[in-house]
């Protein structure tokens, strides 16, 4: 690219970009009634409300992350089931904000989610952890017996990523409507103290 091409290039970004910031100076001081306003600072802001969340904090602290072999799969089987309880909760919260047509694709795209992840996990232990034929079931915390290797742990934590991930992507949609993040898990347990 010679420099007078680079030149009106830059230019026309430079134009560019000024317009975007315009129209988005409008988008956020227009009044939208049947949606979150497109808030370019929150889209820009928005990991920042669950750093620091009391699953992940709790998971932290726990001393069973290196622990044995089952009491790391009890762990990433509690903390996996807390992130479900926070993404279904998000997923009601949701169905209150959207409209019919959205929740209608909410509940599709939850729905496909649900039967990816049974589908992955049903997949993983037929073909990589046939365990379940010696009477033994990985994906168990209290099963007892089986193979003593680490391979539980590391499937049982994946899926606790990824319902993390789903409830965070959740959340995050829900904060976009309402600017709150609130944690069942942090209800829970200061209603057990």
């Amino acid at each position: 690219m010679d420099k007078s091409n680079l030149r009106i290039f830059k230019k026309g970004l430079a134009l560019f970009v000024l317009l975007m910031a315009f129209v988005g100076c409008e988008v956020a001081d227009a009044e939208e009634p049947n949606g979150p306003l497109f808030d370019f600072n929150m889209l820009m802001n928005a990991s920042e409300p669950f750093e620091g969340n009391p699953i992940d904090a709790a998971f932290e602290a726990d001393p069973r992350r290196a622990g044995a072999t089952l009491e790391m799969v009890a762990l990433s089987c509690e903390i996996r089931d807390a992130w479900r309880v926070e993404m279904e909760n998000a997923q009601k919260q949701l169905l209150t904000l959207l409209k019919d047509s959205e929740r209608e694709a909410l509940n599709k795209a939850q729905a496909a989610w649900e039967e990816y992840m049974v589908s992955k996990y049903s997949m993983l232990r037929a073909v990589f952890y046939p365990f379940s034929g010696y009477g033994f079931d990985m994906f168990d915390a209290q099963a007892y017996g089986g193979p003593g290797s680490l391979d539980r742990v590391i499937i049982c934590s994946r899926e606790m990523d990824e319902t993390r991930n789903r409830a965070l992507e959740l959340m995050e949609q829900v904060y976009f409507f309402t600017g709150e993040v609130q944690f069942q898990y942090e209800k829970q347990r200061t209603s057990h103290e």
